[in-house]
């Protein structure tokens, strides 16, 4: 079950002015997504179909993985998205020019993860010395791995890991016979792609990073520096619009699979929506959240994450939190 919402959260999401949101005729939002259309997503579709009542539009495009979202914004001209934001803090670090800005905290905490077989040795971070593991080359889990290592004590160079682009049902299913020892990937996704795979998700057991990395955050909304600056009333329309799709979401999730059912006609959405409730749960549910309200993030806690990675990535600069995520258009 979930845990209440705070009170503030959803006051904030009630309170979103359609004032703003009528002062904003005929704007169209390039977004990028993390990866092709889904159930947890589904909060940007109730956002997008209240925000296109009043005349913002916004243009989704699916993703190539979270990790690529921030890289991919600058060069393709892209206005918002839906990405890790340790790899927009990877180009904070070094200096890359265009780099987008994180405004709105999705994942609080990380949702990357190892996934094994139930019955594996592999039981505690000490136990991957040696092992082989597979992975996506662009996976959020692949590339905060060093970090996770480094705070678990072992050598991340001591595990061999593959690379490859098979569907992720194909890790799981190899992971599940035994095939491969490990596979990365996002909790939720991981379970998704079992049940996909026809495999009961109680034959895996997770290594989560969120375990040995309380601090690492994961997705966040961000928004090119240029939309910021120029048309800072449709950021906060659009953020305001987001929070209250969570809320929504998560109070009515036919809702959310309405609006996902939209954009992909003739799907089977329960898989989408136990997707998007795992989801809610997890990685969209925090302590964080109560204390400080949906999308918001503690500045403290984020630039000790930034830390961790970049010690273990060998950043050229620990980048502030300041310098990658602002909270100046979340709603109040």
């Amino acid at each position: 079950m979930f845990a209440p919402w705070p009170r503030r959260a959803l006051m904030a999401a009630a309170m979103a002015s359609p004032a703003v949101l009528r002062a904003q005729p005929g704007v169209r939002v390039k977004f990028l997504l993390n990866t092709s259309l889904s159930g947890p997503q589904g909060f940007l579709f109730l956002a997008a179909d209240a925000l296109a009542a009043q005349g913002i539009v916004l243009d989704f495009t699916p993703g190539s993985g979270a990790n690529n979202t921030a890289p991919r914004m600058s060069p393709e001209g892209f206005d918002a998205g839906f990405g890790d934001i340790n790899a927009l803090a990877d180009l904070v670090a070094n200096g890359t020019a265009g780099a987008p800005l994180a405004v709105f905290s999705v994942f609080p905490a990380t949702p990357n993860a190892i996934v094994v077989r139930a019955d594996s040795p592999i039981r505690q971070p000490a136990d991957l010395a040696g092992r082989a593991l597979i992975s996506h080359a662009t996976d959020t889990a692949l590339h905060t791995f060093p970090a996770y290592a480094r705070a678990a004590g072992i050598d991340a160079a001591s595990v061999r890991i593959e690379t490859a682009g098979a569907p992720m049902s194909d890790f799981v299913r190899d992971v599940a016979g035994g095939q491969r020892e490990g596979a990365f990937g996002w909790v939720n996704t991981l379970v998704f792609s079992a049940r996909a795979a026809r495999i009961d998700p109680e034959r895996l057991r997770f290594l989560r990073f969120r375990e040995v990395l309380p601090d690492l955050h994961g997705g966040a909304i961000m928004v090119s520096r240029r939309l910021a600056a120029d048309r800072p009333e449709v950021v906060r329309a659009m953020l305001a619009a987001c929070r209250a799709g969570i809320v929504t979401a998560r109070a009515d999730p036919d809702a959310a699979m309405a609006a996902l059912a939209k954009r992909l006609p003739n799907t089977d959405l329960a898989p989408h929506r136990e997707r998007m409730l795992g989801t809610l749960a997890h990685e969209m549910d925090h302590p964080d959240v109560a204390r400080l309200g949906l999308g918001a993030v503690d500045a403290a806690r984020l630039g000790r994450s930034f830390a961790q990675v970049a010690a273990a990535r060998g950043w050229q600069a620990v980048p502030t939190a300041e310098a990658v995520f602002s909270s100046a258009f979340l709603p109040g």
